[in-house]
Parts: structure tokens; C-alpha cells; sequence
């Protein structure tokens, strides 16, 4: 229930123009009254819209009674170890490099070249320094991926 009606008061918050490029990732209600609200942004996600929103939803919360005096609020953005789980992720994510594990168990690596609506586009990480190509090793090529056939796509740091 608490979720349901922060996510309505994050979809009002978003028609805000300081605010239009944001959208929900996640919302967790635990029952130690720990509420972790996960968002992000087609451009940044900045510290200081993060705080905003969360004084925001705290007015809510603090008037609402089904919530409790003591409860912890957490808004942050989800994080590069948390999935990837809407089509604006993909995008703002493009050129990164990834790993993307198929509902078959194959796991894939390599850099997001787009997303669209069905499928995303995974190409080959650029190599690094003079490596020498054994005989038998292949170069990936690119690769398109339905959306249906992906189980769970995260960032990879590369160094």
C-alpha cells in the first residue's frame, strides 16, 4: 500500500520540470519500516534532487499514520551492482560495457550499442593494449538480443 502511494506522489513530483527526466526504479517497504526508494534520470541523477525528493516524501510520510512514527527513508539512485530493468536504463546506459545473462543460462559480455523497444545491441569490448589473437579465438561480432530472451543485464566496471 505505501508503495503504491509513493509511487503516486513520485509520478506527480515528476511533472515537475526540474524533475521530468526522472523516473522510478524500485520501491521497498520492509517491516522494520525501512522504505528504499530507487530512481534515476535520463540526464544526472544529482545528490541534491535525491534530497528534494526525499523531503518531499517525507512530508507524506511523516502525516501518514498507516507508516508509524519511526521509519527510515532511503532515495538514492539504484546503483551500477542492481540490474538493468527499463528500456531508459538501456539507453542512458549505451556505450558502457555490460554483462547480460539469457533466460538460456549463456552469459554475454561486452559494450551496449543501442536499445530500442525489443532488443538491445551488444558489440565487442575494444581490446586493451597489444594482445595477441590466439589461432582458434573468435572475435565476437555484434550481437542483437530480444528483451525477452535477456534474464538480468548489469554494468561492468572496466579499469
Amino acid at each position: 500500500m505505501i508503495e503504491l502511494n509513493i509511487e503516486n506522489l513520485l509520478e506527480k513530483k515528476f511533472q515537475e520540470p526540474e524533475f521530468s527526466d526522472c523516473f522510478i526504479i524500485d520501491i521497498i517497504a520492509d517491516k522494520h519500516q525501512k522504505i528504499s526508494v530507487f530512481i534515476d534520470s535520463d540526464s544526472s541523477l544529482t545528490l541534491q534532487k535525491c534530497q528534494r525528493i526525499s523531503r518531499y516524501l517525507e512530508e507524506f510520510l511523516d502525516a501518514d499514520e498507516s507508516v508509524g512514527q519511526k521509519y527510515t527513508l532511503e532515495v538514492s539512485s539504484p546503483g551500477v551492482d542492481r540490474p538493468l530493468k527499463y528500456l531508459r536504463q538501456y539507453r542512458k546506459n549505451t556505450g558502457r560495457h555490460i554483462k547480460v545473462s539469457l533466460l538460456n543460462g549463456e552469459v554475454l559480455q561486452g559494450v551496449l550499442k543501442e536499445a530500442d523497444e525489443d532488443s538491445i545491441l551488444l558489440g565487442p569490448a575494444p581490446k586493451k593494449g597489444k594482445q595477441k589473437k590466439k589461432k582458434d579465438e573468435g572475435q565476437m561480432v555484434e550481437t542483437r538480443i530480444p528483451f525477452g530472451q535477456i534474464r538480468e543485464t548489469v554494468i561492468e566496471i572496466v579499469f
